[in-house]
């Protein structure tokens, strides 16, 4: 993304020869649920710039999260090498609950070259960088923060207390399957309890759904097949076993159906969770959405139809973990 302040969630990039995510021109978005799969030709899972004016304003932070980014492997035949994240041109970046893993170089490259307007790494020092939640594995760089994360000659202990506060780690998060062919060996979800089940933190921003895992999926959800290149050429399969501690919505009643106005929602909870409740129309526009949090056991809501146009509606009821149960209703 090249200017603006689009908000993108649930985005699949793969294979590109230079950067997967790569915006300039003081972008300043928000993502979710983003999925990157390099292979040795590529550079970088994220290229992100701020400003090429030559005093790099405005300034912009940008704020993602849940993000899984599966690097080029051992080895990088790219001359410019293969890191996780390049940060500079005096960008900022806010990351959170996010996976980086498997790349042939680096982790976090903050750029540290420019003077007097300032580059990304005096806005480290500003403290204009966030990273909470993070789990970094599995880089030919090292196996250390110090190892795998570079400032440019700056101060390492600034980025060093941020990455230590911020809860982030070095750690296996036991992605089902990583391949690079089309032979079903690919599934991004991960079978870590710990990574799945009231891991993430919250950003704090509307924009962004609260969830409790971390990376881009679900132990329960690969929200990717069925309309990406990397599904339809046989790349996924699934190999991560659903964990029993996922949280489960049963089936639902909505009464009256047909409805001309009010309609209730009936449904059981195994347990304590958050819930979406989303109406969409037979084109699969997004009508209504709810998201509140229930207790375990009997539960009720209303939808209100008033407002719609008479038609076919379908809704569905989701929690966080990937369980969505959905159900027809007409509105005359």
């Amino acid at each position: 993304w090249f200017g603006g302040g689009v908000g993108v969630k649930h985005a699949v990039v793969s294979f590109c020869g230079d950067d997967s995510f790569d915006f300039d021109q003081s972008w300043e978005g928000k993502g979710q649920y983003w999925f990157s799969l390099q292979d040795e030709e590529s550079n970088r899972a994220g290229e992100w710039d701020g400003s090429e004016s030559s005093d790099l304003t405005p300034k912009v932070d940008v704020l993602v999260s849940n993000l899984t980014f599966i690097g080029g492997g051992d080895a990088t035949t790219n001359d410019d090498g293969n890191d996780a994240l390049r940060i500079r041109d005096a960008a900022a970046a806010k990351i959170y609950n996010s996976l980086f893993i498997d790349f042939a170089s680096g982790a976090v490259v903050i750029d540290n070259d420019l003077e007097g307007a300032g580059d990304s790494y005096d806005r480290l020092v500003d403290g204009d960088f966030a990273f909470e939640n993070n789990v970094f594995f599995d880089f030919q760089n090292g196996s250390t923060f110090e190892e795998i994360m570079n400032v440019d000659g700056g101060d390492f202990s600034v980025l060093e207390s941020l990455l230590t506060s911020g809860n982030n780690s070095i750690a296996d998060p036991a992605i089902g399957g990583i391949s690079r062919q089309p032979d079903g060996g690919l599934d991004p979800r991960t079978s870590s309890t710990e990574l799945n089940f009231q891991a993430a933190v919250s950003v704090g921003d509307s924009f962004f759904d609260d969830v409790s895992y971390i990376g881009a999926f679900s132990n329960g959800t690969n929200w990717a097949l069925n309309w990406t290149a990397l599904d339809e050429y046989g790349y996924f399969g699934d190999l991560v076993a659903t964990s029993n501690k996922e949280t489960e919505v049963a089936e639902f009643s909505i009464f009256p159906n047909p409805t001309n106005g009010i309609a209730q929602i009936t449904f059981e909870a195994e347990e304590t969770t958050s819930i979406s409740i989303e109406v969409r129309n037979i084109l699969g526009q997004v009508i209504s959405t709810n998201k509140q949090s229930i207790p375990s056991g009997s539960n009720s809501a209303i939808v209100d139809f008033s407002t719609m146009q008479n038609g076919t509606y379908l809704v569905t009821i989701s929690t966080d973990n990937g369980s969505r149960v959905t159900k027809k209703i007409i509105k005359k």
